[in-house]
């Protein structure tokens, strides 16, 4: 789990921030009037029913391990991330944590070419570690 999505209300309510932020440096185009609850998101339209998807997503409420092994990582160190290492940790996964630092490429520029190369050796070297 890289950068896990815990909760989807709390991404979607991240996502809509982050998006106004940079419109405020954007000309602002003419309000469009829609009665559907589709969103824009930093240029992308995510539909009324990817909306309540992405909605649904709650890890803290998971019942039963999704795995028995778990490599989960984060650059900042967030509560709900500690609350799912947890919870994970509950439901008898066992969970390797590591906190690396490198670039947030889902929020960087999409004009940089940033590659997370810390990030993706250790989930490499984690896999390997693990199918063998």
């Amino acid at each position: 789990m890289w950068e896990p999505i815990v909760s989807g209300k709390t991404y979607l309510t991240e996502l809509q921030e982050s998006h106004q932020k940079r419109l405020w440096y954007l000309p602002a185009p003419p309000e469009a009037q829609s009665n559907s609850r589709s969103i824009e998101a930093l240029g992308f339209e995510l539909s009324a029913t990817m909306v309540h998807e992405i909605e649904q997503v709650d890890l803290l409420a998971l019942t039963q391990k999704p795995a028995n092994t778990i490599f989960l990582t984060e650059k900042t160190a967030q509560p709900q991330v500690a609350q799912l290492k947890t919870k994970l940790e509950d439901l008898g996964s066992q969970v390797n944590y590591q906190k690396i630092d490198g670039p947030t490429i889902w929020n960087e520029d999409p004009d940089k070419g940033l590659v997370p190369f810390e990030v993706i050796k250790l989930v490499v070297q984690w896999m390997g570690d693990t199918l063998t």
